[in-house]
């Protein structure tokens, strides 16, 4: 598996240190954001890898970002985790895949550790 910069973005801590531990303990390096606007003013000239990335948050939501995201051409891959149901995640998706930027899938809150280390893993590995 390959070792990479994961950014969580999310506004619930518990959520966020929850995910660290995970990912931390596959063997990434694990950064956090608390918001889509602190996500930019943070990342904007760091390589990140794969973001993990909740679409209900304060000051700039996920949705919002993924905009942005595509609008600056970015790369790094993305996995959208939510507690929207299964639709709304879906048109989230399909909105963020059209616009170019490369969603590697999603997870639906609460998850289970497995759901998040298979999607981590195949979103890098792939």
């Amino acid at each position: 598996m390959t070792s990479g910069h994961v950014v969580i973005v999310d506004d619930d801590n518990e959520i966020r240190k929850l995910l660290r531990a995970i990912v931390e303990h596959m063997g990434h390096r694990v950064s956090e954001a608390t918001n889509g606007e602190d996500y930019l003013t943070t990342f904007k000239d760091q390589q990140v890898d794969l973001v993990l990335l909740d679409i209900l948050m304060p000051k700039m939501h996920g949705a919002e970002l993924l905009t942005i995201l595509a609008k600056e051409i970015r790369s790094e891959k993305i996995i959208i985790i939510s507690s929207q149901d299964e639709t709304t995640i879906g048109t989230s998706v399909s909105l963020a895949k059209s616009r170019g930027l490369k969603v590697a899938g999603f997870v639906k809150k609460p998850f289970d550790q497995n759901d998040v280390q298979h999607a981590v893993k195949e979103a890098l590995d792939g």
